[in-house]
């Protein structure tokens, strides 16, 4: 028997959704992220305690993370950091998106997420979540 409490944050995670954006601030339990496609800035729960920096984009799936508050939701399936190398990238990325005006933001994710990859592919993304400069001084 499923207490109604949990079946009311399961009823929440039927909807995952692709978020692209930006690390405006981050502190022990959150980090606020700013969607690169619309205005709208969220915190994301920081599942470790791996430093983040500010000004990194990242790429995940979103769903509420159960504590009932607005906005706050935690990242499923991956959470991709992007280095400050590759910001043009997602700049152009968002050009795109505002020269079209026939779809909606998850529309236009859905129909173009393979464009995105082939764009950082072409910028030198290997897979790195910091620049050379950042590992150095993490290391």
């Amino acid at each position: 028997m499923i207490s109604p409490t949990v079946e009311k944050v399961l009823n929440t995670w039927r909807d995952p959704r692709i978020f692209i954006g930006e690390v405006v601030a981050v502190d022990d339990n959150y980090m606020s992220v700013k969607n690169i496609m619309e205005d709208e800035t969220i915190l994301l729960r920081r599942e470790s305690e791996k430093p983040v920096p500010v000004g990194v984009h990242l790429y995940c799936f979103i769903l509420p993370d159960g504590s009932s508050k607005e906005n706050h939701y935690l990242a499923v399936s991956s959470l991709i950091f992007f280095p400050t190398d590759h910001s043009k990238v997602f700049e152009k990325f968002v050009a795109q998106f505002e020269s079209q005006k026939e779809q909606s933001v998850s529309a236009f994710l859905k129909e173009n997420e393979i464009a995105f990859w082939n764009l950082l592919g072409e910028d030198g993304y290997d897979g790195g979540e910091f620049t050379n400069f950042e590992a150095g001084v993490l290391q």
